[in-house]
């Protein structure tokens, strides 16, 4: 059935559009292939670290329905975890189902994307097949959907929110570049011709406000993205082919989603309100290099200003070779909604990345497909004539991937590392022990049968009592990195008292642990 306004779909559309549905389920097949492949290699389990056990161990308590407190996070992925343990009987299990799924189908919704951008067909065509690609192979993104952490639930929601929002503005002929059988939709100065606007698919906007929430959920920064997604939504309004009923509902379906994890955050105001990043954010952070919070000392090479440009520059997120054609692939797109929608989305989440006093690798993942969506726009435009652009970007491709080997290689040494250390330990203490720890503290809880004490947690008082009164008593510390990250601050001056008063006698090391007894002094 055609409906009024709407043109009828040509056979050749519809090739088309089956073309576009088998690239796309290559996309995600070869993204997910790429990742099981390197899971079942080394048998990673996608728990390293201390954040992962955390959430392992509140997706447990969602699903025994018994919470011991409140969570440091928002608790949108330890449910998804807790739905996907309904089929996995392993939690850590299933959180990595929920990451590898998650980010491989950030491939194809690149591609889709990339086809609803205001181009040209041979531009939007050839950007996306660029894009997928570049989601395919990224090494932080892969390396995303392999551990127990919410950074691809969370980015593959948010894109999931802005291929909604951008299909809704092709639907209504002002935020895409379909071309319809009778002409182009986008006149010459880039605005949609609304006379060629087909139907009005409002459960795109429920959609897009359902999975932006869900985004947020996951992770807080992605809350942004409704910075955007507004302003591309009133540029809709301000041209009449966005109703405000429809603005509306968008809405209401997001804060349904959205609402309890607002509610949580205030009840326990260290999820949200009070989170280091937003208490000690602040626009002076962007250059400095030096910082003091709650997980400890740093000094930095680059400022976050620098730093937090790596999505778009270091060859782990995206090979320099694509790199030069973003700026490119933005102009291309000047004058547009879909502007509004991506390079907001880059610029909030990048705007607001620099004044964070702390760096991490990974917080950049937030605004990665942008990034990926200009480039692969920028080469198609820049590159017209496919025999250079397909030379260029297996170039760019083969210079990713030994970058992506040596990330993968780093994260999969290091938990590695940490299971050896666990077993050396189940070998060498007695099941009874007590080991006081800092780092391993998670996994010797999940793995082992020994009463694990968190260094972070004592205090000399505290500590001293357990000295006195434990009985064949552990530290296991990477010395090292206390010394240089916790200089100063309570676990350093906690082992300081500890040493002064009793003796550490050094038994052995594994990898970067020490693992020392601890002998109690006659003054106990």
């Amino acid at each position: 059935m055609v409906h009024a306004g709407s043109a009828p779909a040509s056979p050749a559309r519809a090739t088309s559009a089956r073309r576009s549905v088998r690239v796309a389920l290559a996309l995600f097949a070869l993204s997910l292939a790429v990742r099981l492949a390197i899971v079942l290699a080394s048998g990673f389990n996608g728990l390293y670290g201390q954040d992962a056990y955390a959430y392992v161990d509140y997706a447990r308590q969602i699903s025994s329905g018994r919470l011991a407190g409140p969570f440091y996070w928002p608790l949108g992925y330890p449910l998804l975890v807790a739905i996907a343990s309904l089929g996995v009987l392993d939690l850590a299990r299933a959180g990595q189902i929920v990451s590898l799924m998650s980010g491989s189908a950030i491939a194809p919704l690149a591609y889709w994307i990339a086809h609803d951008l205001p181009l040209d067909d041979r531009v939007r065509k050839d950007a996306a097949v660029v894009a997928g690609a570049l989601a395919a192979v990224s090494g932080q993104l892969i390396q995303a959907s392999l551990v127990v952490m919410s950074d691809a639930a969370a980015l593959f929601a948010a894109t999931v929110g802005a291929a909604a929002l951008l299909r809704y503005g092709v639907a209504r002929g002002s935020a895409g570049a379909r071309t319809p059988p009778g002409g182009p939709i986008y006149t010459a100065e880039g605005r949609a011709d609304s006379s060629r606007s087909p139907g009005r698919p409002g459960w795109l906007l429920v959609l897009a406000g359902t999975f932006l929430a869900m985004a947020t959920g996951c992770r807080w920064i992605f809350g942004l993205l409704f910075v955007p997604a507004a302003l591309f939504c009133i540029d809709l309004w301000r041209s009449g082919r966005l109703p405000w009923k429809a603005i509306v509902i968008a809405a209401a379906s997001g804060t349904v989603l959205i609402l309890p994890h607002l509610l949580i955050a205030r009840t326990f105001p260290s999820q949200l309100v009070d989170h280091p990043w937003l208490a000690s954010w602040s626009p002076a952070n962007a250059i400095r290099t030096v910082f003091d919070n709650a997980d400890g000392h740093f000094e930095y090479r680059w400022p976050p200003a620098l730093y937090y440009l790596e999505p778009a520059l270091h060859p782990f997120f995206i090979s320099p070779v694509f790199s030069v054609f973003i700026a490119r692939g933005a102009w291309a797109m000047r004058g547009t909604p879909a502007l509004l929608l991506l390079g907001g989305w880059m610029a909030i989440q990048y705007g607001f990345l620099i004044g964070v006093p702390l760096e991490n690798f990974r917080f950049g993942l937030a605004y990665f497909v942008p990034v990926i969506l200009f480039a692969a726009v920028g080469l198609a435009v820049a590159l017209p004539r496919a025999r250079l652009r397909g030379l260029v970007l297996a170039i760019g491709l083969a210079t990713t991937i030994p970058f992506a080997a040596r990330g993968l290689g780093g994260l999969l040494h290091l938990s590695a590392d940490e299971r050896a250390v666990v077993e050396q330990l189940k070998a060498a203490l007695p099941p009874g022990a007590t080991v006081v720890t800092m780092g391993l503290t998670e996994r010797l809880i999940r793995d082992t049968a020994f009463k694990v004490v968190e260094l972070y947690h004592e205090s000399p008082s505290t500590l001293q009592r357990l000295t006195c009164t434990a009985r064949s008593l552990h530290l296991v510390i990477d010395t090292q990195a206390i010394a240089r990250q916790w200089a100063g601050r309570a676990p350093a001056r906690t082992l300081a008292d500890l040493q002064r008063r009793h003796a550490l006698r050094l038994i052995g090391s594994a990898a970067r642990w020490d693992v020392y007894r601890i002998v109690p002094s006659a003054g106990c």
